[in-house]
């Protein structure tokens, strides 16, 4: 053993450990971000409504949990397959499985694309296409079983808050089916990065005055998303007073000089997700003198979102997290609520770029001129997506998710 190194790392160790605990006594909430100590269970279930359930999971080394919390009480499971303990290893495999089936890991585009399951860079016949969703959802029938059968005769709400943990932040839960109905027909789903958010979502809950900014189809160089502008035409007309950027005007020194400004900001773009190093992952917008172009989630923790209720990333993979030290806590949500905002609209995986635009329409629609929650408008958006027969399958409309505020 290096004993020059062991040591080195026991002092960088206790330096770690004394910053922690001078964030814990200056900024709680940053501390929620860094820390692994949940908070006290009856703090969450005060702030909770009494048409709310939650659904806490996390993926142990041998075992997979979930705690089903509601206003009046608190229940814990410990879920199997069959006669054996779900472990992270077991959890990894049937989420990775499922999602093989039926997303591309390219970006946004103008019309989908399907690749192998076994990791080539091919995009598959429609033969292919069709075999794999038939069996993508198969698989989600099977984490139905796994994931929501044990809990639920115990969930008695309308509304439904997700806790995921590890691999589940890249479930996506509305159409996690029984075989009959999924999950979308039967609740409005949100879902938080931890449970130690929902305090701070409630906190920054505000009034939407209706002003909206939005950047739509950055001059970048990825796909031309002409879908995107159409986006922001159209959901610009439900804002009595708006700014829109397209192209080489779209850009982050704008986005993050305009923050401060709206109730509304949307973002129709492309977005990367970094999965060694998550602090680096981003949304691409239009470089400037003093930027990038790439605004990346380490930066967003800066931006002033006070005045936000709501930041839609209408691009790829916004919602995706990964885990460090226990938490799930680098991901663009979390920084974006930091930053000020209760809730995220985001996307699980790359959309389709005409469905993205024609769901975003309806969502806007439901929310602002039918009065519905966020959640709920969603909810209603996606099941007019899915009525579509060429825009039925989940690929079209189950990557988007409500992130924080469940009104």
């Amino acid at each position: 053993m290096n004993w020059g190194l062991e040591k080195e790392l026991d002092a960088a160790r206790n330096r770690y450990e004394d910053f922690l605990k001078e964030v814990k006594l200056s900024n709680a909430e940053l501390a929620s971000l860094l820390g692994v100590q949940p908070p006290p269970a009856q703090d969450i279930q005060a702030l909770l409504d009494d048409d709310v359930t939650v659904l806490e999971y996390f993926t142990g080394e041998k075992v997979t949990y979930v705690w089903l919390v509601t206003k009046a009480g608190i229940k814990a499971f410990e879920l199997q397959a069959g006669d054996r303990a779900m472990d992270t290893k077991s959890i990894t495999t049937a989420v990775e499985g499922m999602l093989a089936m039926n997303i591309t890991t390219r970006s946004r585009r103008p019309a989908p694309v399907i690749l192998l399951p076994t990791g080539e860079d091919s995009e598959a016949t429609q033969a292919q296409r069709e075999q794999n969703r038939r069996e993508f959802l198969k698989k989600t029938e099977s984490l139905y079983q796994t994931l929501i059968t044990p809990v639920r005769q115990f969930i008695t709400t309308k509304k439904l808050i997700i806790v995921p943990h590890g691999i589940l932040h890249k479930v996506p839960f509305s159409c996690l089916s029984d075989g009959g109905k999924p999950l979308v027909e039967q609740y409005e789903i949100s879902t938080a990065p931890s449970l130690s958010a929902v305090e701070y979502v409630v906190k920054k809950r505000k009034k939407n005055n209706r002003k909206l900014i939005a950047f739509a189809n950055p001059a970048t160089e990825k796909t031309n998303l002409a879908f995107a502008e159409k986006d922001v035409t159209d959901i610009g007309q439900l804002f009595p007073a708006r700014e829109a950027f397209f192209k080489q005007d779209a850009t982050e020194g704008r986005a993050k000089q305009k923050a401060p400004e709206p109730d509304v900001i949307h973002f129709a773009c492309h977005g990367e997700f970094n999965d060694r190093q998550p602090l680096q992952s981003g949304l691409l917008l239009a470089g400037d003198r003093d930027n990038d172009g790439v605004l990346q989630v380490h930066e967003m923790f800066g931006l002033n979102l006070k005045q936000a209720s709501l930041v839609t990333l209408s691009a790829c993979e916004t919602a995706l997290c990964r885990v460090r030290g226990g938490d799930d806590w680098a991901a663009m949500s979390r920084g974006l609520i930091y930053a000020g905002t209760p809730s995220i609209l985001a996307t699980l995986w790359s959309v389709e770029d005409k469905s993205t635009s024609m769901l975003m329409k309806s969502f806007y629609e439901n929310w602002l001129q039918k009065g519905m929650s966020k959640p709920a408008a969603l909810r209603q958006a996606q099941l007019s997506l899915k009525s579509i027969p060429e825009y039925s399958h989940p690929y079209y409309w189950a990557p988007f998710v409500m992130i924080g505020d469940w009104r």
